[in-house]
């Protein structure tokens, strides 16, 4: 864990799931960002830094799904967002 990062409580934000400001295990004391960074009207945050780990989850998942569908063309935003569901709900048990 890098302790000279300030993390982000993610409120509001709907990319917490793949920031790694977010995701990442907190040991010991550690700053938060004290109002969420994230820029409703933008749609972006300036401070996202994204979870490799779990950027390569979904990855893998929508693969699979790809390949359980017996590789159809045009589906890949589909593929995604359901992997991108199904790994959430993993991840919030």
């Amino acid at each position: 864990m890098l302790y000279d990062i300030t993390m982000c409580k993610g409120e509001a934000c709907p990319k917490k799931h793949l920031c790694y400001r977010h995701t990442a295990d907190i040991e010991g004391r550690q700053d938060f960002f004290p109002n969420p960074p994230f820029d409703v009207e933008q749609n972006t945050c300036e401070f996202f830094w994204q979870d490799v780990q779990r950027f390569e989850q979904i990855k893998l998942r929508a693969y699979e799904i790809y390949l359980e569908e017996r590789r159809p063309r045009g589906r890949a935003l589909d593929h995604w967002l359901k992997a991108e569901q199904e790994c959430i709900e993993k991840w919030n048990k």
